[in-house]
């Protein structure tokens, strides 16, 4: 990463498979580009961990959308107690506002006193925030907007073609928008906007169109007459293409944007589906005067966008990167996983560190003859041979089908500098599925927990020294890497940190079941005296998990539980939502 390079997180609903949410990260990337996005999910519960990768950031920027729905998310729902230890700047740009409770006034005037710059997507969201620093400008997707899409052209007769995109949530009668929209007497083509369960879109639409894409791409707004969408993004993208658009205001957001862009008359509430007839009718009657007045609408969004990010981009350069980053020279072996296209995203993972002491070595199955690897890596035949030719302080390996956050290996070198006593560093993780979108969070637990499961996981830095003073398992032993770990402790120390840094395939999880880990355990334990290991080789069973280990677990958590609710000042119910956040301060 160059000098003047920054690393830059941009916190938003990320790796949920939303295209309004990808096009933004994308908009996010290209504008602020030749730095470095780091993205980072929302709602993710304050720690000292979270707290210490924002602040080893050069800046924070609130991207998000429609970030402040009931209320701010986690954790800036309580930025008016923990903001004072983030030392890192921030702005904010884009956000959608729903409504602000009394509650979370305080948080709220913190985060905008605090914020360098604050532009919200709609006037109400202005109106909401009620103060002078905040900007109306538009949703960050009109920085790069989708092309204009060209006119339908007739030859011979046709139907008109119509886009549509349903799906549940807001009140509305899927079964009762369904009917209507197939009683239009039009084309339908399905757009897609997310594969996320809940809204549903993933059975509604192939209802409706038989041959619905997969996913969403830009090409899916052209060729149409008009458009019928539910989603947000579906109703902007409509806009930036010039389709003409009937919106069903499933979420306050949608109304909002379509009143601001002057097209207030095209919007249907979540029960008025008998209307959708005839105000498609009338969108395709004012077909040419309707497509002026969006191109009108669309010119001057882009124009606010554009003024939004040139003063973002304003903050952004006047600051430098942080002084304290680590040099400290770390190898990253990328293990093969089986499947050419996700072993290569895991690679650029890998190259895409902000971290920028970093040696690649790829242990490729077949390595293909004529192609070179990429700059910065060097391939390697095996893991031992990788491992032998490993020159970094620190050493970690990676499995083909994983990805690193952009900042895993900054923020876990970090710690190993800062604590010369630590030699394992492990962080949380996501689980994804086979289109990476995050099914649930991994959160690490202490190495004491060793002797059950295997807590370091899949993401972690080690230092060298640790793989010459400790027996190095055989590599094509089941759970290698549980095996050094078993070795290595409690002789070494290591540091579980809460900062999710990796999304890991779901499949690969089950390595790290507690099952999988038995045979590993065993063949740990061939060297004890044979009393204590005959006692711990029936205590490692699934019986004796199931009826002695989890219940005195769950009694020690509950005895645990009620003697800290005797120590605290606070009753066990109702304590404030600044209270994890004031705890993770006190540690």
């Amino acid at each position: 990463m160059g000098a003047g390079t920054l690393s830059i997180g941009v916190i938003g609903w990320w790796n949920h498979d939303n295209a309004g949410d990808n096009r933004i990260l994308a908009s996010l990337r290209a504008a602020l580009a030749p730095h470095r996005v780091v993205p980072l999910e929302v709602a993710e519960p304050l720690d000292e961990g979270v707290l210490r990768r924002f602040n080893l950031l050069d800046y924070l920027i609130l991207g998000g959308a429609g970030f402040f729905q009931r209320g701010p998310c986690v954790p800036f729902d309580t930025f008016h107690l923990w903001g004072s230890a983030l030392h890192t700047p921030i702005g904010v740009i884009g956000l959608g506002i729903d409504e602000v409770p009394d509650s979370h006034r305080i948080a709220l005037r913190a985060l905008v006193e605090r914020a360098e710059f604050f532009t919200v997507r709609d006037r109400e969201s202005q109106r909401l925030v009620a103060h002078p620093k905040v900007r109306h400008a538009a949703d960050v997707s009109f920085l790069y907007p989708l092309q204009v899409a060209a006119r339908p052209t007739a030859v011979g007769p046709r139907r008109p073609l119509c886009g549509v995109n349903l799906r549940r949530g807001g009140g509305l009668d899927v079964a009762a928008w369904c009917e209507a929209v197939q009683r239009l007497p039009l084309s339908l083509r399905a757009i897609p906007l997310s594969s996320y369960p809940a809204f549903g879109e993933a059975e509604i639409l192939p209802a409706l169109d038989a041959g619905c894409a997969a996913h969403f791409y830009e090409g899916l707004y052209q060729g149409l007459d008009v458009m019928v969408g539910t989603a947000y993004h579906s109703v902007l993208f409509a806009v930036q293409a010039a389709v003409p658009v009937v919106a069903i205001a499933y979420a306050p957001k949608v109304r909002r944007f379509m009143e601001d862009a002057g097209l207030g008359n095209y919007v249907l509430g979540p029960g008025e589906h008998a209307r959708l007839p005839d105000l498609v009718a009338r969108a395709l009657g004012e077909g040419q005067d309707l497509r002026e007045r969006l191109l009108v609408a669309r010119a001057e969004l882009v124009r606010r966008a554009g003024e939004a990010a040139s003063a973002m981009r304003a903050a952004v350069n006047a600051h430098t990167a942080a002084a304290r980053r680590s040099r400290t020279r770390v190898s990253i072996i990328v293990l093969p996983g089986g499947d050419a296209e996700r072993d290569a995203r895991t690679l650029a993972s890998c190259l895409g560190q902000t971290h920028a002491g970093i040696e690649i070595l790829d242990v490729a199955q077949v390595p293909p003859a004529s192609a070179a690897p990429a700059e910065g890596v060097t391939r390697a035949p095996s893991m031992a041979a990788a491992l032998a030719a490993a020159s970094g302080d620190y050493v970690s390996w990676i499995e083909g089908g994983n990805q690193y956050a952009p900042d895993a290996v900054s923020f876990l070198a970090d710690h190993l500098d800062g604590c010369p006593t630590c030699d394992v560093a492990y962080a949380a993780f996501y689980s994804v599925d086979e289109q990476a979108n995050i099914q649930s969070l991994h959160r690490p637990v202490s190495a004491d927990k060793l002797y059950r499961r295997d807590v370091v996981g899949p993401c972690f830095l080690v230092r060298r020294g640790v793989l010459r003073d400790v027996a190095m398992p055989r590599l094509d032993t089941p759970q290698a890497a549980y095996c050094l770990w078993l070795r290595a402790w409690p002789a070494h120390q290591f540091a579980p940190l809460s900062a999710p840094l990796m999304y890991v395939a779901s499949g690969q999880l089950a390595r790290y079941a507690l099952a999988a880990g038995r045979a590993t355990r065993r063949a740990w334990r061939r060297s004890w005296p044979w009393p204590r290991r005959a006692f711990w080789n029936v205590m490692d069973t699934a019986a004796m998990e199931r009826v002695v280990v989890q219940p005195a677990l769950r009694a020690g958590r509950t005895v645990a539980s009620a003697l800290r609710r005797g120590r605290t000042p606070w009753p066990a119910r109702g304590r404030s939502a600044g209270s994890a956040a004031q705890r993770a301060l006190s540690r």
